[in-house]
């Protein structure tokens, strides 16, 4: 289940919308991957992750925006990958657990 995908390849701030719809998904994710590893082992979970489509997500949003877009301009997959990183953190460290 996606709540939203925030377009982290374009340099520039993040609109409040899209950042608390990306607050969302990472929540949303993070706990469907704690109720997975109750039921099952870390390689199924990840399976079962990666089988539900995660990946390609992931790929999507550190992946260079076509030109044309929101924002200046695209950030290297690197770049992106890293503040998709630098949000997770962010927000994880606000939960218990």
């Amino acid at each position: 289940m996606r709540i939203a995908a925030a377009d982290l390849t374009r340099v520039g701030p993040l609109s409040p919308g899209a950042k608390l719809a990306l607050a969302l998904e990472i929540v949303a994710t993070y706990a469907r991957v704690r109720r997975s590893l109750r039921r099952a082992n870390v390689r199924e979970t990840l399976a079962e992750l990666r089988g539900g489509g995660a990946g390609g997500e992931a790929a999507r949003l550190a992946a260079p925006a076509p030109p044309g877009g929101r924002g200046s301009s695209p950030t290297s997959p690197i770049e992106g990958a890293r503040r998709l990183g630098r949000v997770v953190r962010r927000t994880l460290a606000l939960l218990p657990g």
